[in-house]
């Protein structure tokens, strides 16, 4: 299983992570802030071969949205 480039992947979770945000009119990056997810966790699910998708769901569903 070949896994894509961090900064490509993170470009991926972070405009998934946007779509969420504008929609509930919080500020970029709110999400990761109110999850306390951190690059190091990021850098982890991306090495657990974890896609963009599943990533910024279970950011979501940390956060109670959708």
């Amino acid at each position: 299983m070949s896994t894509i480039e961090f900064s490509l992947w993170l470009e991926r979770v972070m405009d998934f992570l946007s779509e969420v945000e504008t929609r509930y009119d919080l500020d970029q990056g709110e999400m990761l802030s109110a999850t306390n997810t951190s690059t190091r966790d990021l850098v982890e699910l991306h090495g657990y071969g974890w896609s963009a998708r599943e990533t910024s769901a279970c950011i979501l569903e940390q956060a109670g949205l959708r």
